[in-house]
């Protein structure tokens, strides 16, 4: 006899769970989205980069030294000369790079799994030798816009004209040298983005609530 709530043996060899399949459509588009996003990079890394002139500055551009150094002189400068509300700023920004870095590296990088166009495609130009497999998103492309928009949500004005520039020069430049693919480098811009004006919005309301000037 069955007691009430249970389903019969026979009946659960019957028994079919439900299956999904991915539309055609759904296939078809992101093959549609990859086949654009290869064509994209050799335009840039094979077609325009045949501008060997830009090579030396665009791997200046890439170069994680650059930033690291950069990087550390202006938060220096703006802690010493900065008013406080600048000098809090700091502070969000640190707090935007490493989110965006440290789930970048050790989430989104190894859930996605996306290999680097050096290990994908051929006939590229390589001009940097990469560190690591996984391209998607672009570290580089994230925490400069992590940097970049929690000072441009904050201060705006020039800051904004001379820090998003760069940030788009430096993921055109990681597309260059052959290290990324182009979406790549606009999804990380995008995390990035919503890293830093998280970061400036979270300061923001704190200084609301606390009322700090």
């Amino acid at each position: 006899m069955v007691s009430v709530g249970t389903i019969p043996t026979s009946r659960l060899d019957r028994v079919k769970l439900p299956s999904y399949t991915c539309p055609p459509y759904a296939i078809a588009d992101m093959r549609l989205i990859t086949s654009f996003d290869e064509w994209l990079f050799h335009a840039i890394n094979s077609g325009v980069g045949k501008w060997r002139g830009w090579d030396r500055f665009m791997m200046l551009l890439t170069e994680t030294n650059t930033w690291r150094v950069s990087g550390a002189l202006l938060a220096i400068l703006m802690l010493i000369f900065g008013d406080p509300a600048l000098r809090r700023t700091v502070v969000a920004v640190i707090v935007a790079i490493v989110t965006t870095d440290v789930i970048s590296s050790y989430v989104l990088k190894p859930l996605v799994d996306r290999s680097r166009p050096t290990h994908a495609l051929q006939g590229i130009r390589l001009l940097n030798r990469p560190k690591s497999r996984h391209a998607f998103p672009s570290n580089h492309a994230a925490n400069l816009a992590a940097l970049s928009m929690t000072i441009a949500w904050r201060h705006g004005g020039v800051w904004a004209y001379v820090l998003i520039p760069i940030t788009v020069f430096v993921g055109f430049s990681r597309v260059w040298v052959g290290d990324h693919y182009p979406t790549d480098v606009l999804v990380g811009w995008l995390w990035g983005g919503i890293c830093g004006i998280g970061a400036a919005w979270g300061l923001n309301y704190m200084e609301q609530f606390w009322g700090w000037v």
